[in-house]
């Protein structure tokens, strides 16, 4: 895999015109919302300064296209191509906050805090003020500025990943960041179903954690659970997992009926959220119910629209309280009768384990036994 790439530099207001034809390509970015107003009137500042040294860093799509064309790479001339029809000149792969950061303030969609630097080396501190509002020579410093633009002119799609991997081997790029950087259909996928059903899983996961790609490698989990209840969830299966269907299509790789039944099982707990529930459902419980709702899933007559949702939730959750309570209860009574058992046989254990594996297979059919025995009580009663 040979690249090559060259940098250069440019005036702000040059960039503005080029920032508008960059594509996002989600394998390639941090989540949105990643940069805080702290991070966005920093960067400002640092361009006030000429202190932005840090290059945005791009693939420039239609060299991208002829070298992948010269080396009858069909998959990666394709890829570039429905970008370049598309209007886009360039494929972002560094720098996507610092130029929607630049963007914005030129056109006065946020505002600047901090100190502006003019060229005569006057400074002002300003407050929560647009670029309009600045003093007509401060806008002109601001717009003469120069970036560092670094275009990358002959790569493929498969050195992408390798290239945006590389230039943040030094960051705090999460696991879940990293693997969404491969050009598999299940990182695709996965990003789709997020998006699809964000509402729903903002309402569980801390705001955080979706720019940490944590919804992601959960939903990643559920989707290998279905697949193989007995299956490994660790960090180098899930890797090992995104990396087998690089290049090649979905269903040559991944299981559709798993990808069915976990976009049912994603639809019932958006269906539960969507409730307006009194139950708190935090990401903390989020597995015991996920466990519950894919045995349920099992049954063919099974619609969630059926069960009333806090009692659906309750019951959920009872049942694994109980359960724990009555493993540590038992696990009491085995030491004082000098039985011998592992840990990992009681429940409370099991749970503390999570997407362990073999006992996260154990604790579903415990759970779902005793979720499916309260129902029958309150059935009955």
């Amino acid at each position: 895999m040979s690249v090559y790439y060259r940098t250069n530099e440019m005036r702000i207001i040059q960039f503005l015109t080029e920032a508008e034809e960059i594509y996002y390509d989600e394998s390639f970015q941090r989540p949105a919302g990643c940069w805080t107003d702290k991070n966005r009137n920093g960067y400002i500042e640092d361009v006030f300064y000429g202190i932005n040294s840090t290059p945005i860093v791009v693939a420039e799509i239609e060299k991208c296209r002829r070298h992948s064309e010269k080396n009858d790479d069909e998959a990666s001339e394709a890829y570039f191509a429905k970008h370049s029809k598309r209007g886009m000149t360039y494929i972002s792969l560094d720098g996507q906050h610092r130029a929607i950061c630049i963007e914005k303030f030129l056109n006065n969609k946020i505002t600047f805090t901090g100190t502006a630097l003019g060229d005569n080396g006057r400074s002002i501190k300003v407050k929560n003020r647009f670029f309009k509002d600045l003093d007509q020579t401060f806008q002109d410093c601001f717009k003469n500025k120069m970036i560092v633009f670094q275009q990358y002119e002959r790569a493929s799609r498969a050195a992408l990943p390798r290239v945006f991997k590389g230039l943040n081997s030094n960051s705090k790029l999460t696991e879940q960041q990293i693997r969404n950087a491969t050009q598999t259909p299940f990182a695709s996928w996965i990003r789709q179903v997020c998006n699809n059903h964000r509402p729903a899983l903002e309402k569980i996961f801390p705001k955080s954690s979706f720019q940490k790609m944590k919804p992601h490698e959960f939903v990643s989990k559920l989707f290998m659970h279905v697949e193989s209840k007995s299956c490994n969830v660790g960090k180098k299966s899930l890797d090992d997992y995104y990396e087998k269907g690089v290049g090649d299509k979905f269903e040559n790789n991944y299981s559709i009926p798993a990808l069915k039944k976990t976009e049912s099982i994603l639809n019932s707990l958006t269906f539960l959220v969507d409730s307006k529930v009194q139950e708190k459902l935090g990401d903390n419980h989020l597995l015991s119910l996920v466990l519950v709702l894919d045995k349920l899933h099992d049954d063919k007559g099974f619609n969630i629209e059926d069960f009333v949702a806090d009692e659906f939730l309750r019951s959920v959750r009872e049942a694994d309280v109980t359960l724990v309570l009555e493993s540590e209860e038992q696990k009491v009574l085995d030491r004082k009768k000098s039985k011998e058992k592992p840990e990992s046989s009681y429940y409370h254990e099991k749970k503390r384990l999570n997407w362990a594996t073999p006992v996260r297979k154990d604790r579903q059919e415990m759970l779902y036994n005793k979720f499916l025995h309260f129902r029958t009580l309150k059935e009955v009663a």
